[in-house]
C-alpha cells in the first residue's frame, strides 16, 4: 500500500506549487495554468516518489480500508488560497439582482448586491484520504467552513403610492461545505464525488434607510429565509465548485501526460 499512498500524497503535495502569488493571472484557480505547474512536479517528484516509496502523512491500516490524515497539508493549502483571494481582489463577488419580489400588496427590488468573506475559509475537522481495497478507489474528503460571509443589497420597495429605499446588510455565519473527491486506481482518473452544504449556517440582516416601517421589516424576515439565505449559500457553493472542477480536470491531464508521454 505504500506505493499507492506515496503516489497520492505526492500528487497532493504537488498542488501546493499551484498557489504562489506570482502565478496568479486574474482568477482563483480556474484561470491558473494548473497543467504546466503540476506537470513539472509530477514528473520530477511523483515518479521519483513512487520509486523511493516515500509518504509524508500519518496512515491508519484497516481490514478493507486505509485512511490517511492530511490536516497539515490542507491547512497550508487553504491558507495559500486565502492569500490569493485577498491579494487579487477575488473576495468581492457581484450578486444577481432580485426583481419584483412580492411583499403583499407591493413589490420589492434588490439591486447592486455584492458578497465578501471567502477569505474566512478554513478546514473544519479532519481532511482524510481513504483507500478502499474492494473498489480499488481512493476518496479525499474534507469540510470547508466559512466563518462569516457578508453581503449588501440596495433595496427599492413600492406599496400602493409609498416608495422606500435603502440598503440591507447581512451576514451568513459558519456555513460548511462538504467536499469529496475520488480517484479510480484502475483507470488513474480523478473525479468529483460531492460538493454540497453540510451546514447552512445562520443568517442575520439589518436595514438602513426606511427601516422603521413595520411592514417593510416584516417583509424582510420572510425574504431573508426564502431568498437571501439560499442565494448566498448557492453563490458560496458555486465559488468552491468551479475551482475544484478545474483542479480535477488539470490533475487528470497531468497524470495522463506523465503516464503517456509524447514521443
Amino acid at each position: 500500500m505504500k506505493l499507492i499512498f506515496a503516489f497520492l500524497a505526492l500528487v497532493s503535495t504537488s498542488l501546493a506549487h499551484i498557489f504562489p502569488l506570482d502565478g496568479v493571472r486574474g482568477s482563483l484557480i480556474s484561470h491558473l495554468d494548473l497543467r504546466d505547474a503540476l506537470e513539472k512536479v509530477v514528473k520530477k517528484r511523483i515518479l521519483s516518489g513512487l520509486k523511493n516509496e516515500r509518504h509524508d502523512f500519518k496512515m491508519l491500516d484497516g481490514d478493507d480500508i486505509d485512511v490517511a490524515y492530511l490536516n497539515d497539508f490542507m491547512d497550508d493549502l487553504v491558507a495559500n488560497i486565502v492569500i490569493t483571494i485577498e491579494t487579487t481582489g477575488l473576495d468581492n463577488i457581484t450578486l444577481p439582482d432580485q426583481d419584483d419580489i412580492s411583499i403583499g400588496v407591493g413589490k420589492l427590488n434588490l439591486l447592486e448586491g455584492s458578497m465578501s468573506g471567502l477569505n474566512t475559509m478554513t478546514r473544519y475537522e479532519d481532511a482524510t484520504l481513504t483507500y478502499n481495497r474492494d473498489t480499488n478507489k481512493v476518496a479525499f474528503e474534507m469540510i470547508l467552513r466559512f466563518q462569516e460571509i457578508a453581503f449588501i443589497y440596495k433595496y427599492h420597495s413600492k406599496v400602493l403610492f409609498i416608495s422606500s429605499t435603502g440598503h440591507v446588510h447581512g451576514t451568513v455565519s459558519k456555513a460548511k461545505i462538504h467536499v469529496k473527491l475520488g480517484f479510480d486506481m484502475a483507470n488513474y482518473a480523478a473525479f468529483v464525488d460531492t460538493i454540497d452544504l453540510s451546514k447552512t449556517g445562520t443568517i442575520s440582516v439589518k436595514l438602513s434607510g426606511n427601516s422603521g416601517i413595520d411592514w417593510l421589516t416584516n417583509a424582510f424576515s420572510t425574504i431573508t429565509t426564502t431568498i437571501l439565505h439560499p442565494l448566498i449559500l448557492s453563490m458560496v457553493t458555486n465559488a468552491v465548485k468551479g475551482p475544484i472542477n478545474s483542479l480535477v480536470g488539470s490533475i487528470n491531464d497531468v497524470i495522463q501526460s506523465a503516464l503517456n508521454p509524447q514521443t
